[in-house]
């Protein structure tokens, strides 16, 4: 997601967290360790409990970058490598957008629900297309002005539905 607010990089979010995806999914550990430019790295490591204990499942490294747009917290995550391996085609391009809330020691991540993007989309709140199928992707195409002036509205906070990880700090 392209933008011209002020990216920083927010501190309290370095350190390891520990949580769920979505409600009584895998368990989930992400890491955020600092950079450089006001960037973050932010490894992501989804865990499975066996009859031994909890195997890792797959893990993600990230850059990552933070904004504040009105009242909401975002991250603007782009794959560097999935399971070992870098991203190919579109998905090395993509920036994905997260909104996040910090509330004592509990971390929310949101992704965009595609189906509530997409009407967004059709119906002219923000630019972008959607490709064909039911679950057809999503693209944000607005300019950096208007990606800011969106996201900062209660109507893009409406498009992130539900948290998909919820993490507390280990210590």
């Amino acid at each position: 997601m392209g933008t011209t607010a002020t990216q920083s990089t927010d501190y309290q979010l370095a350190g390891m967290w520990e949580g769920r995806a979505n409600e009584g999914g895998d368990g989930a550990y992400l890491t955020f360790v600092r950079g450089e430019e006001g960037a973050m790295s932010a490894v992501l490591v989804g865990v499975t409990q066996t009859s031994d204990g909890r195997a890792p499942t797959f893990y993600g490294v990230y850059d990552t970058r933070t904004a504040t747009l009105g009242h909401y917290a975002y991250i603007n995550a782009r794959i560097l490598l999935e399971d070992g391996k870098p991203p190919e085609g579109a998905t090395a391009k993509n920036i994905v957008p997260l909104l996040y809330q910090i509330r004592g020691n509990r971390l929310e991540l949101y992704l965009l629900d595609e189906k509530a993007t997409a009407d967004a989309v059709h119906s002219g709140q923000i630019a972008g297309h959607v490709e064909q199928g039911t679950y057809g992707d999503v693209e944000i195409t607005a300019d950096p002005a208007a990606l800011d002036r969106f996201f900062a509205s209660p109507a893009a906070r409406a498009l992130f539905t539900k948290p998909f990880l919820v993490l507390h700090r280990l210590k």
